[in-house]
């Protein structure tokens, strides 16, 4: 899969919305090594929490839970020598790299890269 500049670009102008909102585990399933966290909005913002799912993950370290989310973008090279996405909130360390697609809820407009 090829990530693109611009497609990081997207990525972190829609991630960078959520800066203090709290993460947690909410699942994981290994047949497509697909995580979802949990984004839950300030109890000021009156949102409902969603999910932010990562497919095919290679690597994941970190905490289960944590507040003021700041997460941060980049494109890696993958140990299959393929393109994928490095995730990481350095503050919290979490960190997870996938080969994506990323998505954010349930909006279909949200999938990052868009095949």
């Amino acid at each position: 899969m090829n990530i693109t500049d611009s497609v990081i670009e997207k990525l972190q102008r829609a991630l960078d919305a959520f800066d203090e909102y709290a993460a947690s585990f909410n699942a994981y399933r290994d047949d497509h090594d697909y995580l979802v966290l949990e984004i839950a909005p300030p109890a000021n913002k009156n949102l409902e929490p969603f999910g932010l799912r990562f497919f095919y993950c290679e690597f994941l370290a970190g905490p289960t839970r944590w507040s003021n989310v700041r997460l941060s973008v980049s494109r890696v090279t993958l140990s299959d020598g393929e393109d994928g996405f490095e995730v990481k909130d350095s503050n919290a360390g979490f960190f997870v790299r996938c080969a994506g697609p990323i998505s954010i809820a349930d909006d279909p407009n949200q999938v990052f890269p868009r095949s």
